[in-house]
C-alpha cells in the first residue's frame, strides 16, 4: 500500500472533470478573469451578516438549466475539496475555517434556474438585504476588472446553508480534528496509507468507546459518527476527518474486501491547490482510478433532499467490487 505522487498524468482538473482551469479557480485571489464566460470563473468569498460565505455569479444563460447546474456543480466541488484537502500543517485557522452560506446570483433569466440548483439546498432569497448589497460591491468590482457592463441587481438570488453536526458532538468532532493535527504534523493524504483512519479510530476508542475495526460494518460506523443527516443543507465535516473517512474506505477495500489498492499522494501543486483524494485499484485485472474524494463529497456532504434516502458508503463499495455484507 505504499503511495503514489500525484503526477502529471493527473493533475485535479482531471479528477473533477470539465473543470476550469487552474489559474481560473483561485478563490478570490489574483488578477479577475478576463473574456466571457456565463458562470464567472471565479468564487467570492463575501462576509455577510450570516458570516463568511462562498458567492458564485451567473453573468448569462450558458445554454440552460442542464448546463448551468453542470458548472455550478463543477465550481462548487472544486473549492470545497480543496477546502476539505488542507493537511494538518496548515494549522488550526485553516482547518477549523467553514463557510455558513453559498449563494448564487445570475443577472440572466435562465429557464428551470430553481431546478439548476436544488441539488444544492439552494432556495430563492431575497436581494434588497444588507448581504446582498455587500456581496454587489465585490460583484461590480469584479464586472470592472473583467471589462463587463457593471450590473444593476440580478434577476435570481439563491442560498444553502452549510452546517456542521450540532451541539455536543459537533463541538467533538472539532476536538477530534485538533488532536489529529497535533500528532500529523507535516502529513498530507496518501503519505501513510491507513495512518489517519488509525489515528481517528484511537481517538474514538478513547472519547466514546467506540472500536472502529476495517470491515464494511466499521464503515459503516464511522459514517454514522462523522456524516450528519440534516436535510436541505451542506453537511460540513472537519477536514482531517473527511480525509480519515476516504483513509479508512482504502483500508476497508484492501484489508476487508481483497481489492488491491494504493494510495495517491497528494501534495500541493504549483498553484497551492491540493488534488483531492484518489485510490489506484485493480479492477478486472487493470489498475483504475478511484477517485474517492469527490465520491465521499457528493456522497456524505451534499445535501440531502427531503425523503431522499442514500445509501451506505460500504453498500456503494459492495456493489462496485464484491464482498462481504456487514463483517
Amino acid at each position: 500500500m505504499m503511495p503514489e505522487p500525484v503526477s502529471a498524468e493527473r493533475p485535479l482538473d482531471s479528477l473533477i472533470e470539465g473543470l476550469a482551469p487552474a489559474a481560473e479557480r483561485r478563490l478570490g485571489s489574483g488578477p479577475p478573469v478576463q473574456g466571457q464566460h456565463p458562470i464567472h470563473p471565479r468564487v467570492l468569498e463575501v462576509r455577510t451578516g450570516e458570516g463568511q460565505e462562498l458567492v458564485f455569479v451567473g453573468w448569462s444563460d450558458p445554454g440552460g438549466a442542464r448546463a448551468l447546474h453542470e458548472g455550478l456543480r463543477r465550481m462548487i466541488e472544486a473549492t470545497l475539496l480543496n477546502a476539505l484537502t488542507q493537511p494538518a500543517v496548515r494549522g488550526e485557522a485553516v482547518l477549523s475555517r467553514r463557510w455558513t452560506g453559498l449563494r448564487f446570483l445570475s443577472f440572466a433569466d435562465v429557464t428551470g434556474i430553481e431546478r439548476a440548483v436544488q441539488a444544492f439546498g439552494m432556495s430563492a432569497v431575497p436581494f434588497d438585504d444588507e448581504a446582498g448589497q455587500d456581496v454587489m460591491t465585490v460583484i461590480r468590482a469584479e464586472a470592472e476588472a473583467m471589462g463587463r457592463p457593471v450590473p444593476g441587481t440580478p434577476i435570481h438570488a439563491f442560498r444553502s446553508r452549510v452546517d456542521m453536526q450540532d451541539g455536543t458532538w459537533g463541538d467533538k468532532l472539532l476536538t477530534l480534528q485538533r488532536w489529529m493535527a497535533e500528532r500529523m504534523g507535516d502529513d498530507v493524504w496518501g503519505a501513510t496509507p491507513g495512518g489517519p483512519s488509525k489515528l481517528l479510530s484511537l481517538y474514538l476508542r478513547e472519547e466514546v468507546g467506540e472500536s472502529i475495526e476495517p470491515t464494511p460494518g466499521g464503515l459503516d460506523r464511522m459514517e454514522f459518527l462523522l456524516v450528519s443527516r440534516s436535510v436541505g443543507v451542506v453537511r460540513w465535516m472537519p477536514p482531517l476527518l473527511f480525509q480519515a473517512l476516504c483513509d479508512f474506505i482504502g483500508v476497508v477495500l484492501s484489508a476487508s474486501m481483497g481489492v488491491q489498492t494504493s494510495w495517491a499522494l497528494c501534495e500541493p501543486e504549483e498553484d497551492g491547490l491540493i488534488p483531492p483524494p484518489l485510490f489506484r485499484v485493480v479492477r478486472a485485472g487493470r489498475m483504475a482510478h478511484l477517485p474517492i474524494g469527490p465520491h465521499v463529497l457528493r456522497w456524505c456532504m451534499m445535501p440531502l433532499l427531503e425523503g431522499e434516502e442514500v445509501p451506505l458508503l460500504s453498500e456503494w463499495l459492495r456493489d462496485e467490487f464484491g464482498g462481504p455484507n456487514r463483517a
